[in-house]
């Protein structure tokens, strides 16, 4: 699995690298903060970096940011993997293009969101799904959000992702908050799961769980 998807200028890059690692972990000079980033027209950058560095039970980190301000991105996503970690990275690109470089063929899916959620990732498109438009699914995460007074969450995708004739699946989880306001990693807990052809229903339930949750 390579970065060939990437649309914008790859300015540097270590974290390819990895792949070539049986086991990228145990390498320990290669967990650092800055693997990878890459600039976008509109002065956007999407990073990959280790965090914490040099640490094995670390994770990527991957961040889609404008003008720099890092402290507040446009997208935040985490992984564990190699292969999870270039889901991600195409999550954050996906975000830099559909939301903020104008011009695109479809715009993004608006939702009825309740006061408290926070909607953290959202690749779904108003666009049916069929073989013609398929790619505009090929997202590890359609729409997902949490609301941090109740712990209450989801997340959402197409199974098998990128296919034609998936199933749009949710899964309402619960998850756990620092005293900082951030997830607690691992404290997710499945609550249920909705499997179903229509993207109408789809999107009925996911905005029914957050009104009642």
């Amino acid at each position: 699995m390579t970065l060939e998807f990437i649309e914008g200028q790859i300015e540097f890059d270590d974290f390819s690298l990895l792949a070539q690692l049986i086991d990228f972990r145990s390498d320990l000079y290669s967990l650092k903060e800055d693997m990878l980033q890459i600039s976008y027209k509109g002065n956007f950058l999407l990073d990959v970096g280790w965090y914490p560095s040099f640490d094995p039970d670390g994770c990527f980190q991957i961040r889609a940011v404008k003008e720099f301000d890092w402290e507040n991105p446009l997208y935040f996503g985490q992984a564990n993997s190699f292969t999870e970690a270039i889901h991600r990275i195409r999550d954050a690109q996906n975000v830099i293009l559909a939301e903020h470089i104008p011009n695109r063929k479809y715009q993004l899916q608006p939702i009825r969101v309740p006061s408290g959620w926070t909607v953290s990732i959202n690749n779904l498109y108003e666009v049916e799904l069929s073989e013609e438009t398929v790619e505009w699914y090929c997202s590890s995460v359609l729409i997902g959000g949490f609301r941090q007074g109740t712990g209450a969450c989801f997340d959402s995708r197409l199974e098998p992702e990128g296919d034609p004739s998936g199933d749009f699946v949710v899964e309402f989880l619960t998850m756990k908050f620092d005293s900082k306001g951030k997830p607690i990693k691992n404290s997710e807990e499945l609550v249920s799961i909705l499997k179903t052809k229509s993207r109408d229903e789809f999107i009925r339930a996911i905005e029914n769980y957050m009104l009642k949750n």
